[in-house]
């Protein structure tokens, strides 16, 4: 299940998706969740962390 809703339903309506999205954006439960994302993400090399960062303007 993923945002709650079953991989093999319907997809459900654009209102449907708002409604969520703005009841999960009065939690940090989408910030926990990107932060569990990027942590995996990290942990399994599908990213490059080394960065260079310009700060020459």
């Amino acid at each position: 299940m993923s945002a709650g809703f079953p991989p093999l339903a319907g997809l459900p309506s654009e209102a449907t998706f708002s409604l969520y999205y703005k009841k999960s954006s009065k939690t940090d439960g989408l910030e926990s969740l990107m932060n569990d994302l990027l942590d995996q993400s990290i942990e399994l090399n599908l990213l490059d962390t080394e960065m260079a960062i310009d700060d020459s303007n």
